[in-house]
């Protein structure tokens, strides 16, 4: 099962590792995390977009989205809990809230759908916006299943649509002028990689129970960082994923050694149950 889910990970990182439209909790969408975006490098087209899901992040997108993002119009959402959508209708009114994900389909016309619910609901979200005719932005994880993650990008290919996964965080400032001098040659040929991201995070309400819990929801992003900066195509994986006692998640933590095509090696180390943070390239 973990071979498969690594496979997933560094299968999607690389074919839908390009993100677009999203944002950091607290950040402005004007920003790429902290840089501005100058106006003549918005997208001209209008993206009508309905959103699927509003819990924490799904109404933080939404807000942020809503204020301050014209080349993104958000025409309606939907969710099925109506505690969320009432505390989502205090954040932004007159926006169409559906109950029902397939009613908001077939009633909104919108060019993308935005899937903002959980882990495990993604697949069947992913497939109802594709076979709509939707392009999809997804948060990640793109699935929980590489088998799943292979259709469903068959599906969009074969009806030209456009599948894009939150890989937001390969924009850091940081990351982007470690590609450039990766690729500038400024330090020479790269043959060796190490990364060590640890932290303390109590259990998240949207984690609890979910099986690879630092893999998909973290060690994802460290994954699609590497695939950015070093800028080869990975060839093989090994991973190990592990717990301590006082841990309360399943598979807090992470080792994996990542060999990519042209010789690079790499490995990394993360967990969601250090007892202080640590983070390093």
């Amino acid at each position: 099962l973990l071979w498969f889910a690594c496979a997933c990970l560094l299968w999607y990182a690389c074919v839908c590792g390009r993100s677009f439209g999203n944002s950091v909790r607290g950040r402005s969408p004007c920003t790429i995390l902290g840089e501005a975006v100058p106006p003549t490098t918005k997208a001209k087209a209008m993206l009508n977009t309905l959103v699927v899901g509003l819990g924490a992040r799904g109404r933080n997108i939404l807000e942020e989205n809503v204020l301050c993002a014209p080349d993104w119009n958000i025409v309606a959402a939907a969710e099925p809990s109506a505690e969320c959508r009432e505390a989502t209708a205090e954040l932004v009114t007159e926006l169409p809230l559906f109950a029902n994900y397939s009613e908001a389909l077939r009633e909104t016309e919108c060019d993308v759908v935005a899937v903002y619910t959980p882990g495990p609901m993604h697949g069947e979200h992913i497939a109802a916006a594709l076979e709509a005719g939707r392009h999809v932005l997804v948060e990640k994880p793109f699935t929980l299943s590489h088998r799943e993650a292979i259709d469903l990008t068959r599906l969009a290919e074969a009806d030209e649509l456009k599948i894009a996964v939150g890989q937001n965080l390969r924009y850091l400032p940081l990351f982007r002028e470690l590609r450039r001098k990766v690729a500038a040659g400024d330090w020479g040929k790269i043959g060796y990689v190490a990364t060590t991201q640890n932290r303390y995070r109590p259990t998240a309400r949207n984690l609890k129970g979910m099986a690879h819990a630092w893999l998909l929801e973290n060690a994802v992003h460290e994954w699609d960082r590497l695939l950015a900066v070093v800028q080869q195509r990975p060839t093989r994986i090994y991973a190990r994923e592990f717990d301590t006692p006082w841990s309360d998640y399943l598979q807090g933590a992470t080792d994996a050694v990542i060999e990519f095509e042209g010789g690079v090696n790499a490995v990394t180390q993360g967990s969601f149950i250090s007892q202080s943070n640590d983070f390093r390239w």
